[in-house]
């Protein structure tokens, strides 16, 4: 039995979600669809470069339309990798016209809180997470089992030109997994304008100092600025341990002698494995929308808020993708 997943938004991230489901345990029929024409047309020098040895892929390519929607089967999986801007509404109409056992997710939900709530209503009853591997890759969870123990912990990020409003989700959604804990109050700092352009032209990114306080105690503070000697990322818990990942050299140290080794894997190695897991289990270990959606509010409205003091704007969403 062929599964059928569509994939909406073929940029570098949706592309590599197809080259990923060639993983799959399950011959697949893929439903790539895009508003642009270049996107679609990459998908061909994908299938040159990467699928060729994938025999259980056979893929469709379609611009994104109502007309075309319409008349697409039933999905196995809708994983939605379209940019941030705009994506509530591209929920609204997938919604509108597919059916679809599973929904997936890209991260940033959405560009402000009244969009995220927007794609949280659209799927209101559907079995839909957000793409959070970290918690489905095998060096992680071992690392979560070692931190998961102690409850309580503090945590800091600090990288160059960190992008912190893309990638805050990452480490919001790490500390919640870790500890189970959520978000409770958001603090800025830094330069009175911490904002700059975005690789991605008309987008800006964050580059000063955040610090989220969660419901337990535990801390994250994230800063883009230079680094934290040769680690990056560090956790701490009160009378435990204290220790590092560094997710470039795949490892991670505690001070009480243990050092666990491994590797952040690429999302081309993961989408097959999620279908399989919904296909065969019927949930994922990714984080449900519904949970995401909560984890992010305080920090998107806290970003949202510098943003305009930034620029003396009103404006109601975040140039963020």
């Amino acid at each position: 039995m062929s599964r059928k997943v569509l994939v909406c938004g073929c940029g570098n991230l949706g592309r590599w979600h197809i080259v990923g489901l060639g993983k799959s345990e399950h011959d697949i029929t893929v439903y790539a669809m895009d508003a642009s024409d270049n996107a679609l047309k990459s998908i061909d020098e994908l299938i040159g470069s990467y699928l060729s040895g994938f025999s259980n892929l056979k893929i469709h390519k379609y611009p994104l339309n109502g007309s075309i929607l319409c008349d697409l089967p039933d999905m196995d999986l809708v994983i939605v990798a379209t940019t941030a801007f705009g994506r509530d509404e591209v929920v609204r109409q997938l919604c509108s016209m597919i059916n679809s056992d599973y929904w997936l997710i890209e991260k940033p939900i959405a560009q402000s809180t009244e969009r995220i709530r927007a794609i949280e209503q659209s799927l209101r009853g559907e079995r839909a997470y957000v793409n959070h591997p970290r918690r489905i890759m095998p060096w992680h969870q071992e690392i979560k089992s070692v931190i998961a123990e102690v409850g309580e912990v503090v945590v800091d990020v600090k990288y160059p030109r960190l992008a912190i409003a893309g990638n805050i989700s990452h480490y919001l959604d790490l500390l919640n997994w870790w500890t189970g804990e959520k978000p409770v109050s958001v603090t800025i700092d830094g330069p009175e304008n911490s904002w700059y352009p975005a690789k991605r032209n008309n987008f800006f990114e964050f580059g000063g100092e955040l610090e989220v306080v969660f419901d337990g105690g535990s801390v994250l503070r994230i800063q883009s600025g230079e680094t934290l000697g040769d680690k990056n990322l560090r956790v701490f818990s009160q009378g435990c341990f204290s220790g590092w990942i560094d997710e470039t050299l795949g490892v991670a140290e505690f001070d009480h002698g243990q050092t666990i080794k491994g590797s952040i894997l690429p999302q081309s190695t993961l989408t097959g494995v999620v279908l399989d897991n919904l296909v065969s289990l019927g949930a994922s270990d990714l984080p449900s929308l519904s949970l995401s959606a909560e984890i992010n509010i305080l920090t998107t409205d806290a970003l949202l808020e510098n943003w305009n003091a930034s620029f003396s704007g009103h404006d109601l969403t975040l140039p963020i993708t």
